[in-house]
């Protein structure tokens, strides 16, 4: 889901994931990497590279970044509540060093555990940029449900937007392999575009 959840792996626990994907301006493919240092604290890695559209074989870009997230209030019932602190790089390969975008984020993460089994998720953040020594920020919120279809699939549904931009939806399926496996697939409109992404989810 793009709306994050207000959990954390554990502590000395993972989870590594791998997604093709389209963000509306780019498509390519992504890696993440989260580890948890304590029960409350996990930290957070992502690799991708992709490429714009409708440009040229030449217009790619490599994405890095880093997160920490802090989740002191969880629950398996009811309310869980927590901070994602988010750092992150933008580098074309066609371009010199001062083009490149830098961005960082904050977010309030809100997620509640319905009796019934669904999950309802709130996010509120701010994000700043700075792409060749011009600064941007924006205002940013998603609203994410969870549904579970059967033991092992759930449909998710999200609402999100940010400032200067349309708000966009995105629709997903989400199916447990194995208890360690998940596979899953979404897809909807950002900004007014397609987007999409299709990967696994390998807990350890």
């Amino acid at each position: 889901m793009l709306v994050d959840d207000a959990a954390t792996s554990g502590r000395g626990r993972g989870n590594l994931e791998t997604a093709g994907f389209d963000d509306g301006s780019h498509h390519g493919m992504g890696a993440s990497l989260a580890y948890g240092l304590s029960e409350t604290l996990e930290l957070q890695l992502a690799l991708a590279a992709s490429r714009a559209h409708g440009q040229g074989t030449d217009a790619r870009m490599a994405h890095g970044g880093l997160g920490m997230k802090w989740v002191p209030w969880q629950t398996e019932a009811g309310l869980a509540a927590g901070l994602l602190l988010q750092y992150y790089a933008l580098r074309p390969d066609d371009k010199e060093d001062g083009d490149d975008e830098h961005g960082r984020s904050a977010d309030l993460l809100l997620s509640w555990q319905q009796p019934h089994g669904s999950l309802l998720h709130l996010n509120l953040g701010h994000e700043w940029t700075r792409t060749a020594g011009e600064a941007e920020d924006a205002t940013r919120w998603g609203l994410g449900l969870d549904l579970p279809l059967s033991e092992t699939s759930s449909l998710t549904l999200e609402r999100f937007g940010q400032t200067h931009a349309w708000p966009g939806y995105q629709i997903g399926l989400r199916h447990l392999a194995s208890e360690a496996l998940k596979l899953y697939g979404a897809a909807g409109r950002s900004d007014g575009v397609a987007i999409w992404n299709l990967g696994l989810s390998w807990e350890f």
